[in-house]
This record gives C-alpha cells, sequence and structure tokens, in this order.
C-alpha cells in the first residue's frame, strides 16, 4: 500500500461526499484547537462515530463508493467538511475505516493524508508510532503508519525501534512484515543507520519457514542498506535446482540493480529455457533490460512471445531500455548481431530505424539479412516514434 502523497485520487471520494450542514460544522469546530495526539483506543474505534457522522452527512445507512457523477459542488463539500477536522479526529476516522471497510482502506487513505499532513505540519506526532506494533490495530492502518514514517526519512529512534519489532516478529502480519521491510531506506542520521542495519535480514531470508515474500523483502532491503551478506544471498539463490522458484525474480532483479546480472548469466539463460513460472520469466526479461547489452537484447528477442500478454509488453519494455545498444546493433558488421537487431527493432515497431533498415535490405550480400530486414520493414510504421511508448510503465518492479 504505498500511497501518493501528490495526488488526491477522485475515487477516494468515499462516504465523504456530504451535504455538509452548519451543525456538522459546529460539531467538529469545538475540537479542532486540540494539537496533542491522542492514541485512539480499539474500543473507541470499534464505536464507529467519525464514520456514523461521515453516513449521517450522507443521509445514508450504507456508504456509496460509486466515484461516477460525482459533482464538482459534491467534491467541494467534502474538502470543507476534511477542513474542520484535527490530526485525532482525521486519524481517528482512517482508524475507524480500517476496521469499517478495510477493503477500500487505501482510497480513504490518499483522499485524508494530505489534511493529515497539513494538520501535523510534516511532523508525525510520536505517539503514532507507538500503534504500529500493536496487534491490536488492523494491519492496514499500521501499513500506512509505516509509510508516513519512512517517506521522507521522517523515522526516528523509537519509530525504527517499532518497525523492528514488526519486522522480527514471526507472529506478525506477513504482509506487514513485508511492507516494512521495503521501507528500509539508509538513513540520514548515522546513528539510525546504524540501527536498521542491525537487523538481521540474512537470518530472516535463510529461514525456509518465512514466505516467500518476506524472504524475498529481505532481499531487497538487503541490496538497500549494502548489507555484507548480499551478495552471499545472491551466491546462494543462483544454486537453486527449482527453476519455478519465486525467489529467483529477486535474485535477477536485484543482482541487475547492482550491476552484476552478467556473474548470473549461465542462470538466467538456464531459467529463461526451462520456467514454467511466468512471473519468475518476466522478472528474468525486466532484470535482463536493466543489465543492458547485446547478450541481454538477444536473450529478449530470442525469447520474446514465450508468454504472452503483459509478460510480452515486459520485453519490450527491456529492449526500448536499449535502443542505443539496438541502434548500435544494426550498424555492425556481424550479420548475427544486425539480424537481433532487426528482430528487436520490429518487436518496439522502432520507426527511427525505418530508413537505416532500408540500407541494410539495399546493400547486404546476405539472404538471412535481407529477409530480416523486409519482414521488419513490412511490420515498422516509418511514422512511430519510440518515445510514444509508455516506458514508465514496469519502472519500480
Amino acid at each position: 500500500m504505498k500511497i501518493n502523497k501528490t495526488i488526491v485520487t477522485i475515487g477516494t471520494t468515499i462516504l465523504l461526499i456530504s451535504s455538509v450542514v452548519p451543525a456538522a460544522l459546529a460539531l467538529n469546530a469545538a475540537s479542532k484547537e486540540s494539537t496533542g495526539f491522542v492514541k485512539p483506543t480499539i474500543s473507541s474505534l470499534k464505536d464507529l462515530d467519525h464514520v456514523e457522522v461521515l453516513k449521517s452527512l450522507n443521509n445514508a445507512q450504507t456508504v456509496n463508493l460509486s466515484v461516477y457523477g460525482v459533482s464538482d459542488s459534491q467534491l467541494d463539500k467534502q474538502t470543507e467538511y476534511l477542513k474542520t477536522l484535527n490530526g485525532n479526529e482525521l486519524f481517528e476516522t482512517l482508524g475507524e475505516l480500517s476496521i469499517y471497510d478495510e477493503p477500500n482502506f487505501e482510497r480513504y487513505a490518499e483522499a485524508i493524508l494530505p489534511y493529515l499532513n497539513k494538520q501535523w505540519q510534516g511532523k508525525v506526532p510520536t505517539g503514532v508510532s507507538d500503534i504500529l506494533a500493536d496487534q491490536e490495530y488492523n494491519s492496514k492502518l499500521r501499513a500506512f503508519i509505516i509509510d508516513i514514517l519512512a517517506n521522507g526519512n521522517k523515522l526516528d529512534r523509537n519509530s525504527l525501534e517499532k518497525m523492528k519489532t514488526v519486522i522480527e516478529n514471526k507472529d506478525e502480519d506477513g504482509n506487514l512484515r513485508r511492507y516494512a521491510l521495503l521501507q528500509l531506506e539508509p538513513q540520514k542520521d548515522p546513528v539510525l543507520s546504524t540501527e536498521e542495519k542491525s537487523i538481521n535480514l540474512k537470518a530472516i531470508f535463510d529461514d525456509s519457514n518465512e514466505s516467500v515474500q518476506v524472504r524475498s523483502a529481505a532481499i531487497t532491503a538487503m541490496r538497500r542498506l549494502n548489507d555484507p551478506n548480499f551478495k552471499v544471498v545472491l551466491s546462494s539463490l543462483s544454486k537453486s535446482e527449482n527453476a519455478n522458484d519465486p525467489l529467483l525474480r529477486t535474485l535477477f532483479t536485484s543482482a541487475a540493480k547492482v550491476g552484476e546480472l552478467d556473474d548470473y548469466i549461465e542462470v538466467v539463460k538456464k531459467i529463461l529455457n526451462e520456467t514454467k513460472d511466468e512471473q519468475v520469466f518476466g522478472s528474468t526479461i525486466y532484470a535482463l533490460g536493466i543489465s543492458g547489452g547485446e547478450e541481454a537484447v538477444y536473450l529478449v528477442v530470442h525469447h520474446q512471445g514465450k508468454f504472452k500478454g503483459n509478460t510480452e509488453e515486459i520485453g519490450r519494455y527491456s529492449l526500448l531500455r536499449n535502443l542505443n545498444t539496438i541502434s548500435s546493433m544494426l550498424k555492425s558488421q556481424s550479420d548475427d548481431k544486425i539480424i537481433t537487431a532487426l528482430k528487436a527493432s520490429e518487436i518496439i515497431n522502432y520507426g527511427e530505424a525505418y530508413p537505416g533498415i532500408k540500407e541494410i535490405r539495399k546493400n547486404s550480400k546476405n539472404s538471412e539479412v535481407i529477409k530480416a530486414a523486409e519482414h521488419a520493414l513490412e511490420t515498422i510504421i516509418p511514422e512511430n516514434l519510440v518515445d510514444e511508448f509508455n516506458t514508465k510503465k514496469w519502472e519500480g518492479r
């Protein structure tokens, strides 16, 4: 649940689309002066006081989650209402919503977060982090707290300690532990950075009883924190005999992001040839795109089409990341490289390469090159510019 800090989606009009009345504004005005954070109790959240108010403003027994037909005036009323709530009320409302409508909690949080940030003036109250390690509270609410604490290096010692508690507690919700692991980033404060690195991430990875998701997140955290055991873990993963092992996804993407995928290229080839797991295959192709180079282009082209849909899109994305390599290969003296580049150009509909491909067809003496060039010319639209592709779609995988 990574919450966008800058965009409030219209979809989050949620139960807050209301006909705000003066009485409701007056009800909240008295408590607006409160600035100190008061940790809501589970019992108070279960009373759903704020949700009931919002429902009554809607004059409905149930919440209308539809985002269609929402007028500007209704959105204005939503904004007007949210402005009347202080930080405690906003946070308590989020707590209630995590109980009342957990499946839509992220949408609610995205709508309320800007107002919460304004009330907190960019500084998360100390008491908020105490909820983080308290298993009485809903895991989505706690993930929300992790998100706002970890964003922008806002962690303090207490917050980091709570995150460590969540990460190291095997009785915790697995998704929450995974989320906490994925928020670990090098801290600006040297003391906090040292404490963050004290988390035994390798032990989490080594524990076969841990879920794949948690173990994978531990590897990602090791990479980000420059854990000295990171390369040891990659090496052990590369020896896996299971071509469908989901942890291989993390092996390849992690190795690519630190520029070491070439060290595992034979494993990459083996997996591309043998895996029947589409996600493992897709992550391997994605990693090749990040790593780059002529061999990466060859492997992506050679295996394109093994799986359809999103996996083919990942293949195109990987080639789009390597346009310079493809352009260089088109000018190569090697016929094999030219053929690979022609097929890559066809896959991504490389319009800018069209004139050069015409020259290849005209000047080549190799029948296979001429055939590949002709096929590319029949497929590629000359006017197509590669920057029309959404090359950002797969960023951050």
